[in-house]
């Protein structure tokens, strides 16, 4: 541990002076291309027992659950870097193309040898992995001298708050969220409506240089939808969504700890919801978004139908500019539906969908794995405070507490208190281009936990951008 840290503050001081913020050029009359890199260092650590409660640590006679499920003192270091192109073509056509690269190296996972799942054939991660297309988009602006623009091809997407829209690519832990397919946006003063047709296979067929041939989401997927932002006024926005969402999940059994619905399950989910939100002055904002899924899955015991429903209620209260350390305080109530294990024939949890990432700067991973909101009601705070104002070395530091219950008592344990979490996160701009963060959570369980034991998760992270 202690000569890896050694190795990734050397790197950190050399790349600190390389980096900096692209590089753009004319390469014809009134055309410019753009080039850019980043490089991220993520070094984690944790010691937990209690991910999807009910479920062992990995060992000989259950290899399939992941070796970063569960385990005391895991450790493991995982390095990204991607390079970008953007080209102009004409005055409202630009092509983007993104590249990307992500590896593992294992620290300390004492069921395991390094780099390698004991009794999986999934593949390691380890130096010399994918090469693989992260964004490759074709953007065309004033359609036919319209107000509408569009998205063609590799892109990432995101809707409102990231609640039901985000991520494309679940399984990879981290690298990428892309979706493939089309974007289109009408936008005058007060509307924008976007128009969104997305089709994604199970695992990559278009990976550069050493296809390892990964399972990137639970199936085959479509999205089709319509997203509406209506603004009022500063004070009152609106955002209206109808999704339609086609899972073919036909490529073989996941384990249950990846996810909170059935394996090889066909699902027809769709989705309805709205949000409300605004900044009624300078020193207050607020997020109020609902949403209803109803639906179909088809398993290989029996078909169900999907009720699920979300709620997220955030307002975030700033001091009066001048004030020494500019406090800022976030309140924060998630509601994510359980499903009641008596109505066989009815699931009523929420399905994560395309949201199965670790939400709420991932705090949450001393307990949660890969984004499975469902059966969970959260009542969250978190203050942040900038501890060194200042041009150079800025400096942030963002404590936060989150209450935990479950709508169901689906645990080891027999009640609905998960527990409670703490958490703080100090960011650091070390340069323009450098960023640093040192993050760490506590987790304290209660009932729905049958003698679950404390769980820590700490990370220390790097970007640089070129």
């Amino acid at each position: 541990m202690k000569r890896l840290m050694v190795g990734i503050l050397t790197l950190v001081m050399v790349a600190t002076g390389l980096a900096r913020a692209g590089y753009t050029w004319e390469y014809a009359e009134g055309k410019k291309c753009a080039l850019g890199a980043d490089l991220r260092l993520r070094l984690t650590h944790w010691d937990r027992d209690l991910v999807n409660p009910g479920l062992d640590a990995p060992d000989a006679a259950n290899p399939q659950v992941t070796p970063w499920e569960k385990g005391d003192e895991v450790e493991y270091l995982r390095v990204r870097t991607r390079a970008w192109a953007c080209f102009d073509i004409t005055e409202d056509m630009q092509l983007m193309l993104r590249l990307g690269n992500r590896i593992h190296h294992w620290s300390t996972a004492g069921w395991d040898a390094n780099n390698r799942y004991t009794g999986s054939d999934t593949t390691a991660w380890a130096a010399g992995d994918e090469v693989f297309i992260d964004n490759l988009y074709l953007d065309i602006k004033n359609v036919m001298d319209s107000d509408w623009s569009l998205r063609l091809g590799r892109q990432n997407v995101m809707l409102g708050n990231g609640m039901v829209v985000l991520e494309g690519t679940p399984y990879d832990q981290g690298r990428s969220i892309y979706f493939d397919g089309a974007v289109a946006t009408y936008k005058t003063e007060c509307d924008t409506v976007k128009l969104l047709a997305l089709y994604n296979e199970y695992r990559d067929t278009t990976v550069v240089i050493s296809d390892q041939d990964r399972r990137l989401r639970r199936g085959d997927t479509a999205l089709l939808g319509a997203y509406w932002t209506h603004r009022i006024n500063d004070s009152m926005n609106t955002d209206m969504y109808y999704l339609f969402a086609d899972i073919t999940d036909d490529m073989g059994d996941l384990p249950a700890i990846q996810r909170m619905h059935g394996a090889d399950e066909n699902v027809n989910l769709h989705i309805v919801g709205a949000r409300l939100f605004g900044n009624p002055s300078a020193a207050m904002s607020y997020s109020l978004e609902a949403a209803q899924q109803m639906g179909r899955a088809e398993m290989a015991d029996n078909d169900a139908h999907l009720e699920g429903q979300m709620l997220d209620a955030r307002v975030t209260m700033k001091a009066s500019e001048g004030t020494k350390m500019s406090p800022k305080l976030m309140l924060q109530y998630t509601y994510f539906s359980g499903d009641n294990p008596d109505t066989a024939d009815d699931i009523e949890g929420w399905h994560p969908a395309f949201a199965e990432y670790p939400m709420f700067r991932e705090e949450l991973t001393a307990i949660y794995t890969n984004g499975n909101w469902t059966n969970l009601n959260q009542a969250r705070a978190l203050l942040t405070l900038k501890v060194r104002d200042a041009e150079k070395l800025p400096m942030t530091l963002t404590t936060g507490y989150a209450y935990l219950t479950a709508e169901k008592a689906a645990g080891t344990g027999e009640g609905k208190e998960l527990g409670h979490l703490v958490s703080a996160f100090l960011d650091i701009g070390v340069s323009k281009n450098v960023k640093c963060s040192l993050e760490a959570a506590h987790f304290d369980p209660s009932g729905y936990f049958d003698n679950g034991s404390a769980a820590e998760w700490l990370r220390f992270q790097t970007v640089f951008t070129f």
